[in-house]
């Protein structure tokens, strides 16, 4: 089990030095909710600000809520609703994306209707860690046609920050 993990974590690591960074023409605008205009990057790129350091406020978790608002509706039947989805973020897996200092992402699929990113974080503490971020377009409902997140799991420690 230990060499498949390494394995996973040595292949995510290859995968964030490879293929070249992805960038967002809508990462600075403060959008709140999903969009026929949002492409895949641009929905990772708002999630991603709105966890950093630089966009959450964590009186009053604004930068979780701004996640909700772009998760999937699928995922939602499963994190939701947003006081589970905002102590599952709060959970060793994925507490240091809240408040994180910097973060990288990496296109690794994107179809017609599915996207998968990996994601470099540096954490407040330093640490580097490498999360999984895939989304999908919702097929029905308000949001039919939009890109929104399916799924977001920890790859694994990546090491520390220089």
């Amino acid at each position: 089990m230990r060499i498949a993990s390494t394995s996973l974590i040595a292949l995510f690591a290859l995968t964030i030095s490879c293929f070249p960074l992805v960038t967002s023409s809508f990462a600075q605008a403060p959008i709140l909710q999903p969009s026929l205009d949002l492409s895949p990057e641009d929905v990772v790129s708002i999630q991603l600000k709105a966890l950093s350091d630089s966009e959450n406020d964590p009186r009053t978790n604004s930068g979780i809520a701004r996640v909700w608002a772009f998760a999937h509706p699928a995922n939602r039947a499963v994190t939701g609703p947003l006081a589970r989805f905002t102590m599952m973020l709060q959970s060793p897996n994925y507490k240091a994306l809240i408040s994180h200092r910097a973060h990288h992402m990496r296109q690794i699929l994107l179809t017609e209707d599915k996207a998968h990113f990996a994601i470099k974080i540096t954490s407040n503490g330093g640490d580097l860690l490498g999360y999984s971020w895939q989304l999908g377009k919702a097929k029905t409902g308000k949001y039919q046609g939009m890109w929104m997140t399916t799924g977001v799991s920890l790859v694994g420690k990546l090491g520390k920050a220089l």
